[in-house]
This record gives structure tokens, C-alpha cells and sequence, in this order.
């Protein structure tokens, strides 16, 4: 696997989990 390949999967891990947690939050508040 490249560096590229690698950060790139960093990248959308990080993306999802921040995803995951604005649903959490939105579901929270309303």
C-alpha cells in the first residue's frame, strides 16, 4: 500500500466517524 493509499483511508475513516458523530449530535439536540 502507498503513503497516498494509506492517508486517503485515514481520510475516510476520519470523515465517517465525524459523520457518525454530527448524526448523534443533531439526533441529541432535536
Amino acid at each position: 500500500m502507498t503513503t497516498a493509499q494509506f492517508l486517503q483511508d485515514c481520510w475516510y475513516e476520519l470523515q465517517a466517524r465525524l459523520l457518525s458523530l454530527n448524526a448523534d449530535s443533531l439526533i441529541k439536540v432535536s
